[in-house]
């Protein structure tokens, strides 16, 4: 393996990912690039992780791969476990990865390769396949980008696009470390970290984009995007209400970055999609809320007799049918 002369470092969060683990340390070994750094934080885990992690140290520097782990005692949140990771990373280059997703082999090798051919490069983004929640590493997988590269180069205003929905692919994200300098760090008061950086980035430098499969993005059900099986759970209805709030609060911060026109826009359909979640989970409260935020807003874009038809369908649904029949 040739010896380069750029340290980077991959920064993993790790929450309750205990079955995940193994597979993770065994895509960080097969990297055919260093010097390498990976940087590890668990962030309150209730499982064993920070065991497993423990049990993989030894073989990770065996592979020349320097590691720093810390551990936080209570849950602190995505946000502020990657700033922490940031923080105690010392690469020039930074890899995101979360703890339950996998590195092919070639991946910080090809990352590097783009970046030294194109030095100016602050942010790329390389595509990412999806795995299901039992795939172990070395299995085969369908080598299918979850990015159409050649349909995203040929958006006019990454920036604007951004507000429609954060479709660059997080697990793929490589950062030049000076960029966090350049704009600051990840927002600790947004639920989610990706977004509202990518939306900040956007605006000042371009993110650039590479064609390759490089990650393997897991399924998984811990995920922070993933909801129970069991769409009516306290935790389902929770994580939905908190996936909300991030949304809602990333928009307000960005209000006056784009045109009120499309600001409004992007902002009425995200309430709206989040209105649908809150339908299929029968989440009352959330319904309310945004119909509340929504007032606040000033996105009053809902009759009475809709808000309504809205809030008796989830609080009594027998009543919803009847009327629904008698109309």
């Amino acid at each position: 393996m040739e010896k380069h002369d750029t340290l980077v470092s991959i920064c993993t969060p790790c929450y309750n990912h205990e079955l995940y683990l193994d597979d993770f340390f065994k895509g960080i070994i097969s990297q055919d690039y260093r010097p390498l750094q990976l940087v590890i934080i668990d962030d309150g885990s209730s499982d064993d992780s920070v065991k497993v992690i423990n049990d993989n140290i030894p073989a990770l520097r065996n592979s020349d791969i320097d590691v720093i782990f810390l551990v936080h005692e209570q849950n602190i949140g995505i946000t502020r476990t990657c700033n922490d990771l940031i923080v105690n990373s010392t690469g020039k280059y930074i890899k995101f990865l979360a703890s339950d997703d996998m590195l092919v082999p070639d991946c910080i090798s090809e990352m590097m390769k783009y970046v030294d051919q194109n030095p100016d490069t602050m942010a790329l983004i390389a595509n990412t396949c999806s795995v299901e929640n039992d795939y172990h590493y070395g299995d085969p997988y369908i080598d299918e980008g979850l990015m159409d590269i050649d349909k995203l180069k040929k958006i006019d205003n990454i920036h604007e696009k951004l507000y429609e929905s954060c479709f660059l692919n997080s697990p793929g994200e490589f950062y030049n470390r000076a960029i966090f300098d350049k704009y600051g760090m990840f927002d600790e008061n947004l639920y989610f970290e990706d977004w509202d950086f990518l939306i900040r980035i956007s605006k000042g430098d371009k993110i650039e984009l590479l064609d390759k499969v490089l990650v393997l993005y897991r399924k998984s059900r811990t995920s922070i995007s993933h909801y129970s099986d069991d769409r009516y759970s306290d935790e389902s209805r929770t994580k939905l209400e908190k996936m909300y709030l991030g949304t809602r609060d990333l928009f307000r911060k960005h209000k006056g970055d784009i045109s009120e026109e499309k600001w409004r826009e992007c902002f009425v359909h995200r309430y709206r999609i989040y209105l649908d979640d809150a339908d299929s989970h029968r989440h009352y409260k959330l319904v309310k809320m945004i119909f509340n935020d929504m007032k606040e807003d000033g996105l009053n874009c809902f009759t009475i007799r809709q808000k309504a038809a809205y809030l008796i369908k989830l609080k009594c649904p027998g009543l919803f049918k009847l009327i629904k029949k008698v109309i």
